[in-house]
């Protein structure tokens, strides 16, 4: 435990950055820098010796410790160079990922969401990107992460929708089909019993997802899809008690990105149309009237998208 503190002191000190600035003595400087080989050296050993057991008899100590060290790692990959990320720092960032405690986790997935917030002219190439996202897909799929990991999980694949376009290439030997995602999507819907972070990060999520999947026209199964998506969206707009989640709703609807469910009626599934309407006019009548203000806001991206009979290209993510 007093570790743990003495790493949080020393990294509001790294953060503050006032005591080193401009004329930052030589002395000084070599403090600074043996200090982060001292950092650098105990990540390495976190990442070479990880075991889920190791350390039992002091396990909030322990995972307080990593947590730090993971914050004062990742503080110097915000302001990386022109020439971005590297090989090592994708293989650290994995690393954190992957440690079986929770903190930990989620320390990285709030580093990832940062990073793909400024993706676009950001300081990640393409080939690190993808091999993230292979983590996190991998994350989601095989792990039993809840709660804020769960909710900052989504957040972080909403916003590389241009990834989620199935087959899923995991590693060399698993390619997860549009069939098994999806599925393991659906199960969240009815299990996260309404948390309302997990719910408004998994509105984005799933939004996104089913317009990529929708752009692919995979119609073997959409129409299916659409239902389990619909029905999702039908209990997240049932939610009197949470104003949160209805705001979301209003603005995953409102962005343009699923109403094609609108303008291309399923032969099969025609009730689905008038199910989404009913959740729009439900939403614009609100009791909120922030929930009613972002409802209209977004109602000329409906109606627009239905009369050129086409999604608009605004991914839900945006408004996160």
């Amino acid at each position: 435990m007093s570790r743990a503190v003495f790493l949080s002191i020393m990294r509001l000190f790294i953060l503050d950055q006032t005591w080193f600035s401009g004329a930052i003595s030589q002395p000084h400087s070599d403090t600074l820098n043996e200090f982060y080989s001292t950092i650098e050296t105990a990540t390495e050993e976190i990442i070479k010796n990880e075991h889920p057991t190791k350390g039992q008899a002091f396990p909030t100590g322990r995972t307080l410790v990593k947590k730090e060290i993971a914050r004062i790692a990742f503080h110097p990959l915000y302001r990386v160079s022109s020439n971005g990320l590297t090989s090592s720092d994708i293989s650290r960032i994995i690393a954190f990922l992957s440690t079986p405690d929770y903190e930990v986790s989620l320390v990285a997935l709030e580093f990832l969401h940062r990073i793909f917030l400024s993706h676009e002219d950001g300081p990640v190439a393409e080939e690190h990107v993808d091999a993230i996202v292979k983590e996190l897909l991998k994350l989601m799929l095989d792990s039993k992460i809840k709660g804020e990991c769960l909710a900052m999980l989504y957040k972080c694949l909403s916003l590389v929708p241009q990834l989620l376009r199935f087959p899923w290439r995991l590693d060399g030997q698993r390619l997860v089909q549009f069939n098994e995602g999806w599925r393991h999507i659906a199960h969240f819907f009815n299990t996260i019993n309404q948390q309302p972070d997990v719910m408004c990060s998994l509105l984005h999520f799933s939004s996104v997802l089913v317009n990529e999947i929708h752009e692919e026209a995979l119609n073997e199964d959409i129409g299916e899809m659409i239902e389990d998506w619909v029905s999702f969206i039908e209990t997240c707009a049932q939610c009197e008690e949470n104003e949160i989640i209805r705001l979301t709703l209003s603005q995953v609807i409102g962005s343009g990105n699923v109403t094609f469910v609108l303008a291309e009626p399923l032969h099969a599934f025609e009730n689905l149309t008038f199910r989404l309407w009913k959740i729009i006019i439900n939403l614009l009548i609100d009791d909120s009237v922030e929930v009613k203000i972002s409802m209209a806001s977004g109602l000329p991206n409906v109606l627009q998208s239905v009369a050129q009979g086409k999604c608009v290209p605004m991914h839900a993510s945006n408004s996160q």
